[in-house]
């Protein structure tokens, strides 16, 4: 499924003009978060689904994150600029999963018959 949203991805961006370091930085970048999110997501499932979640997410960012700058802007930005740009990036991305991971909290709190969140 990742190799279809990858395709999808490279087609769709293509036809918007969207330079080939561009596309070739975010084909490399994904392959490479979301086969190490898969795994270490697979080795964790007998934890609970936010400890899964938080493990896979703390290794796939990073990489999805570096990978994609480094590729895409080295030699375009300087490296102070790429290195605010990586740091802004994960922070945004951590935050963002951190929310989700709260409404999921919180959802499968709701759906507890206890009252017990997960």
């Amino acid at each position: 499924m990742i190799c279809v949203a990858i395709v999808a991805s490279c087609a769709e961006t293509a036809l918007l003009g969207v330079p080939p370091r561009i596309i070739l930085a975010s084909v490399i970048a994904t392959a490479m978060a979301e086969s190490a999110d898969t795994e270490i997501y697979h080795a964790n499932r007998r934890r609970a689904w936010l400890a899964r979640v938080l493990r896979s997410n703390s290794v796939s960012i990073p990489i999805d994150t570096v990978v994609f700058n480094l590729v895409a802007f080295a030699g375009v930005l300087g490296w102070g600029a790429m290195l605010g740009l990586t740091v802004g990036d994960m922070l945004t991305k951590a935050v963002m999963g951190a929310l989700v991971g709260l409404v999921g909290l919180v959802r499968a709190g709701r759906r507890s018959p206890s009252g017990a969140t997960a």
